[in-house]
């Protein structure tokens, strides 16, 4: 086994020269093996892109597009552009949801919000318990991309508002479908609605797990519940642990490990562990007129702007180093214009990770909120045997992007960023707690507590 950093860049520049070489297969094998085990733990699947084929076929509970014209969602607090979707129930503060539609002509198009359990199952709830107004608005700000090369509509709506206010804590699936259709889905999005009822503490470190310290990070928490009764904690308590706002490998269904006097210890050797993996590699679209950071470059053609970015090197076997990160999310900019939302031009920008060997049985995407934390084929990378790397091509608005590529084992669901970028105890992430409990009296999930920290907190 390879213990240290030289010997692990030493194979890589080995399989670089000799594509048939042994230590080329090894790292073909060490992927393979890796990816199946670390997978394990993760079965569920969170959505991919749906094809334009499939929007009839059902709403999925995930953040998920199904319109293929449709670019560029963000939903976050108003006021601060790369906030998650997190919200306290009476706090004044709204979400404000953005997306560009590059279809021709201007849609008619909708939203409401559907109330979900901890697992993101629809509760039993009837909309007119949840919410206060009308279940279904129409979203009325739209208006005309101008000085692009792609033109495009740029929708965007914010609530809560006066026509529809949210009364009870949660899960929420933030739903927007077609001409007043539900069974048009256009595309759907995961907000959370808190109460401040309990006290949540924790504290994120290096897993206690010594053949994992150099790896993963683990958060232990406590909850206090001094002000609220939680009479049985096995039944009716539910725990949600995100890294960096992500639904996909959250840890779930997390029990106390001990019940004190009203608080609840989760101070576990294992299940609460994360992946540190790597900081998120970075793109700056912001300026098409100049060579940016990670551009090739960038010419304008027939069909619009294209632009190619830096040959990405495997990080699998490098040494950490720190890089300051927005953790995954991206931030729609033009350098030139006044109005970024609609005077940010789309480029067609070309992914290179460089490879000399096809993997047969794990494929490659370009993941982050670039790709609603999915790995759907519109950011699946190819091989190309010329270039000896996975190379794709994604439509992007003008901004600042944070990105990653994700490994996907063939025949399995869950993503793994160790593959590709490395895996490092010492990276920055962001984790997110959430407490759910079962109110009996209404049959629902509310959300009773949460709790927003960062790893670099404790070191």
């Amino acid at each position: 086994m390879i213990t240290n950093n030289k010997s692990k860049v030493g194979i890589i520049e080995v399989a670089r020269s000799d594509k048939f070489s042994f230590l080329s297969l090894f790292i073909v094998l060490w992927i393979s093996v890796g990816i199946s085990t670390s997978l394990s733990a993760f079965s569920h699947s969170y959505g991919e892109e749906a094809s334009e084929e499939d929007r009839m076929d059902g709403l999925v509970m995930a953040d998920m597009i199904y319109k293929e014209s449709i670019h560029s969602i963000r939903v976050h607090l108003d006021g601060s552009p790369i906030s998650p979707p997190f919200k306290e129930l009476q706090s004044a503060s709204q979400f404000m949801v953005t997306f560009d539609d590059l279809a021709e002509g201007f849609a008619d198009y909708y939203y409401t919000l559907i109330h979900c359990n901890p697992w993101w199952e629809p509760s039993d709830l009837e909309t007119s318990e949840y919410i206060r107004g009308f279940p279904e608005n129409s979203i009325t700000d739209y208006e005309q991309s101008f000085n692009t090369s792609t033109d495009y509509k740029h929708y965007s709506f914010k609530f809560p508002n006066d026509m529809c206010q949210l009364t009870l804590s949660g899960n929420y699936l933030l739903y927007v479908f077609e001409d007043g259709d539900q069974e048009m889905p256009v595309f759907s999005s995961r907000i959370v609605i808190f109460e401040p009822l309990v006290a949540v503490t924790a504290r994120v470190h290096e897993s206690s797990i010594i053949g994992e310290r150099r790896y993963q990070q683990e958060v232990d928490f406590s909850i206090d519940h001094q002000n609220f009764a939680i009479p049985n904690p096995y039944e009716d308590l539910a725990v949600a642990v995100l890294q960096n706002n992500r639904w996909d490998n959250a840890k779930l269904d997390l029990e106390p490990r001990f019940v004190m006097d009203r608080q609840l210890d989760f101070d576990y050797g294992e299940q609460n562990n994360f992946m540190g993996n790597n900081e998120f590699r970075e793109l700056d679209l912001k300026n098409f007129k100049f060579i940016t950071l990670r551009v090739d470059s960038t010419v304008q053609l027939r069909d619009g702007f294209h632009t190619w970015v830096k040959k990405d090197p495997m990080r699998t076997f490098t040494q950490y180093r720190t890089v300051r990160d927005i953790n995954g999310k991206f931030l729609p900019f033009n350098d030139n214009g006044f109005d970024s939302d609609l005077e940010a031009d789309y480029s067609y920008c070309h992914f290179t990770l460089p490879f000399e060997i096809p993997l047969s049985d794990v494929d490659f995407y370009v993941f982050g909120a670039i790709s609603q934390w999915n790995c759907s084929e519109k950011f699946k990378l190819r091989y190309d045997y010329e270039l000896h790397a996975y190379t794709a091509t994604i439509l992007l608005k003008q901004g600042y992007y944070n990105y990653a590529y994700a490994a996907v084992k063939k025949g399995q669901e869950a993503y793994d960023l160790t593959v590709a970028e490395g895996n490092h105890a010492e990276t920055e992430n962001e984790y997110q707690i959430f407490v759910y409990n079962y109110d009996i009296a209404k049959d629902y999930y509310r959300v009773i507590g949460a709790f927003f920290t960062n790893s670099f907190n404790n070191q």
